[in-house]
């Protein structure tokens, strides 16, 4: 039962890294008009925008800069370094 827990563990962290390199390309693609309206751009696009925009919600841009993808990406490094192990402890202590 450690096994899966530790692997689930490593899965959702995994999805976690990818999801902060996609709002990266995203942040990087913003620079380049043409590469938002291709296909992998309405893909980063549709993945990343809903998340994104919940933080400009709260944020708003200054000067015509967006620092929500450098918050999105520290909420995300938060949830890794600290919410997440915290809540595979507590799942393992009711297991076991």
């Amino acid at each position: 039962m450690v096994n899966f827990i530790i692997f689930i563990y490593q899965i959702i962290k995994f999805a976690l890294d990818i999801y902060s390199l996609l709002i990266i390309i995203s942040a990087f693609l913003s620079w380049i008009p043409s590469m938002q309206n291709s296909k992998f751009g309405r893909f980063i696009g549709r993945v990343v925008d809903p998340y994104i925009g919940a933080i400009e919600r709260f944020i708003p841009t200054i000067s015509g800069i967006s620092f929500a993808p450098v918050v999105g990406i520290f909420i995300i490094y938060v949830a890794q370094t600290y919410i997440l192990p915290n809540f595979v402890l507590f799942i393992w202590s009711l297991l076991s």
